[in-house]
């Protein structure tokens, strides 16, 4: 759902839609947060180490998740224990905590088995059936 939409829609509205279907889980948490709702949680870099050990994922899986390089993930782990991170990084770390390392398994996907094209205006080539 377009993010204006769904900010418009009455806490109820979210509710039917997501009990309906209409709208995903994640939406549905994205709607609260953007109405005031609920805060997402802050995560330091001791949490983001906890997080990655309890699914099981290297330090390179989680910067492969979140598209940063593992060096930032190591530095969020060891430099920044217990300074806040960015929210854009907290929001990540809340999805990927409630819902699993599978959700971004499309995108997993995508990154191994598409090249980029040469041509860098046109969209990456993927492999067909």
């Amino acid at each position: 759902m377009q993010l204006a939409k769904l900010k418009n829609l009455s806490r109820n509205q979210c509710r039917e839609a997501l009990l309906s279907g209409r709208v995903t889980e994640f939406e549905y948490m994205l709607h609260e947060y953007l109405t005031g709702e609920i805060s997402w949680p802050v995560y330091r870099g001791k949490d983001v180490a906890t997080l990655r050990e309890k699914l099981n994922l290297t330090q390179k899986g989680l910067a492969l998740l979140m598209g940063v390089s593992w060096k930032t993930v190591l530095a969020w782990e060891n430099d920044g224990a217990e300074e806040a991170l960015p929210s854009t990084v907290c929001i990540t770390l809340c999805l990927i905590s409630k819902l699993g390392a599978d959700i971004f398994k499309p995108v997993l996907i995508y990154h191994v088995f598409c090249s980029p094209s040469p041509d860098e205006s046109a969209a990456p080539k993927c492999p067909q059936g």
